[in-house]
């Protein structure tokens, strides 16, 4: 398959209804996990509580990625293609436990 056929692919996936929710949902989440982590620098006083909320939206961010892959778990695919998106959304859950539990404790 070459670049455009797959490109072409690409853009037919996207107009199904399910692979364009999970599409939405992870930029969304992007964007709240971003906002979060610069809040982080304004507002000092709840410093860590909104960077553990920002590593939360950022775990649900890569889950979403994870089910527009395997398109909702319907579709098997290698762990290649799910490395990344797996191994950061775990990273993002201890994170998270981490920053909320040191609020707690301060």
């Amino acid at each position: 398959m070459d670049g455009k056929e797959k490109e072409s692919k690409q853009l037919n996936d996207l107009k199904q209804p399910a692979h364009r929710i999970f599409n939405i949902l992870r930029n969304i989440f992007a964007i709240l996990t971003a906002v979060c982590f610069i809040a982080s620098f304004f507002i000092h006083e709840r410093q860590l509580l909104i960077r553990g909320i920002g590593y939360c939206f950022g775990f649900v961010a890569y889950f979403a990625e994870v089910l527009e892959l395997t398109e909702g778990f319907n579709r098997k695919k290698h762990l290649d293609d799910l490395f990344m998106a797996v191994c950061f959304g775990a990273l993002y859950v201890f994170m998270a436990i981490s920053y909320i539990l040191e609020h707690m404790g301060q």
